[in-house]
């Protein structure tokens, strides 16, 4: 069953005094849309504290209000199939801060929808070892060079030819809206 309903992208401020907007979209979102929607967003803030290893403690009433404006606008989190946790700061501190939500209706509509974490930072990590060199500016742009490389090929395996897709999709629902005419 294709779908072809709204994604929403959100990102979340970084600053704790800016991380309440989140919640805001996210009701202004949710009386602009229908009932079967995605939203994906780098949120900038965990739902539980298990969500966080290391660093500062985050307070419990800004996660509980944050996972609340979720809760209480129909989104539900669809979690990711490989490592949870999104962003790394400096080894010492992990955190889940990529997400992508669906409302319920969406849920009951595509039951089995998984969502998996192609992890960019896997990509480039790799490429950047596999090249063995000195600390010269030639060896930091071979680096460069190679992560560019890979790059290019993680994009063509994950997102080949998707402006084709997208155009031959418009032109079968113009079709089909013409038909219905």
């Amino acid at each position: 069953m294709a779908w072809l309903g709204p994604v929403v992208g959100v990102y979340g401020g970084a600053e704790s005094q800016q991380k309440y907007h989140t919640g805001e979209i996210i009701v202004d979102l949710k009386t602009h849309l229908d009932l079967l929607w995605l939203m994906r967003g780098d949120l900038n803030e965990v739902f539980y504290h298990c969500e966080k290893q290391g660093g500062p403690l985050r307070a419990q009433a800004h996660i509980n209000d944050f996972r609340n404006a979720f809760i209480d606008n129909d989104l539900r989190n669809l979690g990711f199939l490989r490592y949870d946790f999104a962003w790394c700061g400096d080894d010492v501190m992990e955190e889940h801060l990529d997400r992508f939500c669906a409302t319920t209706e969406w849920f009951v509509t595509f039951p089995e929808a998984q969502v998996t974490n192609p992890r960019i930072n896997d990509v480039i990590s790799s490429a950047w070892r596999t090249v063995s060199c000195s600390d010269s500016i030639g060896g930091l742009l071979l680096k460069i060079e190679k992560c560019l490389v890979e790059l290019l090929r993680w994009n063509k395996e994950h997102f080949d030819n998707v402006q084709t897709k997208i155009w031959r999709l418009e032109t079968q629902l113009s079709n089909i809206g013409e038909i219905g005419h």
